[in-house]
């Protein structure tokens, strides 16, 4: 049997994995989409409504729009409003491509779980003997 230990350090890289691939779809599809004008601190809000307790912190929203601009995927323009200085991000030709192609893959992994779309409850495990 594997250790509380070790299955708990697997979850938490593993969550750390996929909420970071997460973002990198949700704030491009926000980019995308978004009606009006996106900043990085109205992704935050709008994660904050549809992810609750699992939004990471601004900081991380931060780094995370910033590789997307140096992948050529977003551009920002800053926007005066009194002494205050709002970028304004919108998506690239680049980040159309790449949007499309992660949309596609996620379809692609989500998939495996299609036959269990009707009953929306977890499978039931299978002991050792079936």
């Amino acid at each position: 049997m594997t250790p509380k230990k070790d299955i708990e350090e697997l979850l938490a890289h593993w969550k750390g994995r996929l909420r970071g691939s997460l973002l990198d779809l949700a704030v491009l599809y926000m980019a995308a989409f978004h009606q009006g004008e996106l900043y990085p601190y109205s992704i935050k809000k709008n994660l904050e409504e549809k992810w609750g307790d699992l939004v990471p912190p601004l900081p991380t929203i931060y780094s995370t729009i910033d590789r997307l601009k140096a992948n050529n995927y977003l551009e920002s323009k800053v926007n005066v409003e009194g002494s205050r200085l709002k970028k304004i991000l919108a998506i690239k030709e680049d980040g159309w491509v790449a949007l499309e192609n992660m949309m596609e893959e996620m379809k692609r992994f989500l998939g495996v779980f299609e036959y269990h779309e009707t009953e929306m409850e977890f499978p039931r495990r299978r002991s050792k003997n079936e």
